[in-house]
C-alpha cells in the first residue's frame, strides 16, 4: 500500500515539474527581445528577433548598403561563371546591351559628310562616334557609364569615359559621365575628339543610386551592373573631293581634258561660253567646319605670247561688267548654280559664293589672277556640293587678233 502511494506522489511530482518548465521556458523568450544581450566581448543594444534585417544608410560622405544573415561572400566567380548570394545582388542593375557604330545610322554622311561612297576610307566621321544602349530590363531612371579605349588596349589599362556633357572623354567617373539611357540614345554622337583611322572599343555598366554625385574611386557601387560585352567601331580618314565637269547641266559626268571655248570674240557684245560648256565644281569633305574653294589663273587672263586680255579687265580690277563696252574676261556664276545640297550632310548647310563671281544673270564677271582667290566656301561637312560658272569676254576692235587661251586651276582645303 504504501509503494503504490509513493509511487502515485511521484509521477504527479513529475508532471508539476515539466509544467513548471514549460512555463518558465516561455516566459524567458519573450524576454529576448527587451534586454541587453552582453559577453566578456560585445554588448548587443535592444536587439530585436526577425527573418533577417537590412539598412540603407547615408551621410554627405558615404552610402552603406547591408543586410543580415546573407552568405558571407558577396560574389562567387570562376572563368566561365558569376554568382551573387544574397539580397544585395537582387538589386543589381543588369548589364546593358551596347552598340558602337559610325554617328547617322545607315548613312553617316549624314552627320560626317564624307568623299566618296558608304564605306570608302574618308565616308564618314573621322573624329567622332556614336554608342546606343539597350536597357535589358532595367529602370527608366537607371544610370549609365561608357568606358572608352582603342582597341588595341587589350586590359582596359588606358580606358576613359565618356562625359556626356561636353562629349570627350575624362580620366575619371563624375556626375558628368552618368547619364540616363534616353539621354545618352538621343545623341547625334555619342564622343567627339578621337584620333582619325583608329579602332576604339566600348563597354558600359548600369547603377541606381539617389546620391550621383559622389563617385567611388577606383571601386564599384553596392548595385553596380557587370560589364555589357564590348562594341568595336573605327573612325575614318579626314578627307576633301574635287571633281570638275564641263556639261549643260550638274548631273552630267565629264572626264579630263577639260577643255572650254569662247569661239571668236566681239567688240560688239559679249562673248559668253556655250551652254553645253558650263563648268560644274563639284565638292566634298568630312571636315567638321566645311571648306574653301579658291581658284587662280595662269597669267591674268587670256593671253598669245605677250598679248593679253586682262582679268577682270585691261587694269586687272576685281570685277568688270562687260555690258559697258569694257575689254575684259572673267568667270561668273551661272543662274541656278549654287547648288548648295546635292547630296547629305548636317542640317544648316550653306554654299557661299564670293561676291566678285556671284553676279548671275549678268555680264558682270570676277577676277582671274594668277594669285588664289576664294571662290566659294561652305560651313559644314558634306558629301556633294555644287557650283556651275560660265566664262565672259569682250574685246575692243583694236585689240589684236589672235587664239588665246587661259589655265585655270582650282585648290579645295578642308577646315578640320
Amino acid at each position: 500500500m504504501h509503494q503504490y502511494m509513493l509511487g502515485k506522489v511521484i509521477y504527479k511530482t513529475i508532471i508539476l515539474i515539466v509544467f513548471s518548465l514549460i512555463f518558465f521556458l516561455v516566459i524567458d523568450r519573450n524576454l529576448v527581445s527587451a534586454q541587453t544581450l552582453t559577453s566578456p566581448t560585445y554588448q548587443l543594444i535592444d536587439p530585436s528577433i526577425n527573418s533577417g534585417g537590412n539598412a540603407l544608410q547615408s551621410t554627405a560622405s558615404f552610402k552603406l548598403f547591408e543586410t543580415i544573415g546573407d552568405v558571407d561572400a558577396a560574389k562567387f566567380d570562376s572563368t566561365t561563371y558569376s554568382l551573387g548570394g544574397g539580397l544585395n545582388n537582387n538589386i543589381v542593375m543588369t548589364a546593358p546591351q551596347i552598340t558602337a557604330a559610325q554617328p547617322g545610322g545607315a548613312d553617316p554622311g549624314t552627320v560626317c559628310g564624307g568623299v566618296g561612297n558608304i564605306g570608302d576610307p574618308a565616308y564618314g566621321c573621322y573624329d567622332k562616334l556614336k554608342v546606343t544602349l539597350a536597357s535589358d530590363g532595367n529602370p527608366t531612371d537607371a544610370l549609365y557609364a561608357i568606358e572608352v579605349t582603342e582597341a588595341s588596349d587589350t586590359n582596359w589599362t588606358n580606358k576613359k569615359y565618356i562625359n556626356f556633357s561636353t562629349l570627350v572623354r575624362d580620366a575619371s567617373l563624375s556626375t558628368n559621365t552618368f547619364a540616363t539611357l534616353a539621354t545618352i540614345n538621343a545623341l547625334t554622337y555619342t564622343v567627339g575628339s578621337l584620333n582619325a583611322n583608329t579602332s576604339y572599343k566600348f563597354r558600359s555598366f548600369a547603377i541606381q543610386i539617389a546620391n550621383s554625385a559622389v563617385f567611388p574611386s577606383g571601386g564599384t557601387y553596392f548595385d553596380q551592373s557587370p560589364y555589357s560585352a564590348t562594341s568595336t567601331v573605327s573612325t575614318k580618314l579626314p578627307g576633301i573631293g574635287l571633281d570638275i565637269d564641263i556639261a549643260a547641266n550638274s548631273t552630267t559626268p565629264t572626264s579630263a581634258p577639260y577643255t572650254v571655248s569662247l569661239g571668236a570674240l566681239s567688240s560688239s557684245a559679249v562673248t559668253t561660253s556655250p551652254s553645253a560648256q558650263g563648268i560644274y565644281v563639284k565638292i566634298s569633305t568630312n571636315a567638321n567646319s566645311g571648306l574653301t574653294l579658291s581658284v587662280n589663273d595662269s597669267s591674268n587672263g587670256l593671253v598669245e605670247g605677250a598679248k593679253i586680255i586682262g582679268s577682270a579687265d585691261s587694269s586687272f580690277n576685281n570685277t568688270a561688267d562687260l555690258s559697258t563696252s569694257i575689254v575684259g574676261f572673267g568667270k561668273v556664276l551661272r543662274t541656278g548654280g549654287n547648288i548648295t545640297n546635292q547630296g547629305v550632310g548636317p542640317a544648316g548647310i550653306t554654299q557661299t559664293i564670293s561676291s566678285n563671281y556671284n553676279n548671275f544673270g549678268t555680264d558682270t564677271v570676277g577676277k582671274l589672277a594668277t594669285g588664289i582667290v576664294t571662290l566659294a566656301s561652305t560651313n559644314k561637312p558634306n558629301t556633294l556640293i555644287v557650283s556651275g560658272y560660265d566664262l565672259k569676254a569682250r574685246i575692243a576692235s583694236t585689240t589684236p587678233s589672235g587664239s588665246y587661251t587661259d589655265t585655270i586651276t582650282y585648290t579645295l582645303a578642308g577646315s578640320f
